[in-house]
């Protein structure tokens, strides 16, 4: 036989990998499950825990910020290049603070969620 061709039926679980060759699966193919609502949540209280390191100024732009992604990703369609965009002002913004390592969780979840949208943020 030349080259590789096989055929798949039917086939009903949870997670299928399907491989022509070697295929390594490490952690058993679990599914990431990602609370975005929570992340939203800890990310506000991690702006409140900085609040004192932040200007008047910069809480009133981080809080509208904040409000922002939290509008865009309760909307009956999550607006991720919207998400993605705010969360990059924001992280500027806290960068720009030094107080961005009090979010990095709460963003890691929000990043992990946009995919592919988050790709303007990876500089950051």
């Amino acid at each position: 036989m030349t080259g590789s061709a096989f055929n798949i039926g039917s086939q009903h679980a949870a997670v299928i990998n399907n491989s022509a060759g070697d295929q390594i699966v490490y952690g058993g193919g679990e599914q990431l499950t990602i609370n975005v609502f929570g992340a939203v949540s800890e990310l506000r209280a991690a702006l409140a825990s900085a609040a004192p390191a932040l200007s008047e100024r910069q809480q009133r732009e981080a809080g509208d910020l904040l409000d922002d992604v939290d509008a865009a990703v309760r909307g009956t369609a999550p607006d991720k290049p919207r998400v993605a965009g705010t969360l990059a002002r924001l992280v500027r913004l806290l960068n720009a603070a030094g107080v961005a390592a009090g979010s990095i969780g709460a963003l890691h979840q929000l990043v992990a969620w946009l995919g592919p949208a988050a790709a303007s943020m990876v500089s950051l």
